[in-house]
């Protein structure tokens, strides 16, 4: 954390001039933010991006694919599911759930 200076992440598509390949060395472990960016800002080549609003969560594992998954039933993320809401789910048009709905049950 005391390397952190923005609530702001980096990802998404990169769109990268061919003189700026020039710096990534061939067959060599290489990071855009470590690596080519810093060198990009060393050589005054320019440097854009775009802030998107909205939800993000990095989903690098399980607990945290679950969270996001909990925060859309949540109503944390701009969604428009398929399906109507039962309970804290969404189930699906056409969906046969075989018991009561009193046998599901959510986080909430």
């Amino acid at each position: 954390m005391g390397e952190v200076f923005s609530d702001t992440i980096n990802t998404g598509i990169y769109i990268i001039e061919p003189e700026v390949m020039k710096l990534v060395p061939y067959q060599k472990e290489f990071d855009f933010s470590k690596n080519l960016f810093p060198a990009m800002l060393e050589q005054d080549m320019g440097l854009y991006g775009y802030i998107a609003e909205g939800y993000w969560r990095d989903v690098g594992n399980l607990n945290e694919y679950q969270e996001a998954h909990l925060d859309a039933l949540d109503d944390k993320v701009k969604l428009r599911p398929d399906g109507n809401r039962v309970g804290s789910a969404f189930v699906g048009n056409g969906t046969l759930i075989e018991t009561s709905i009193d046998n599901l049950q959510g986080k909430f």
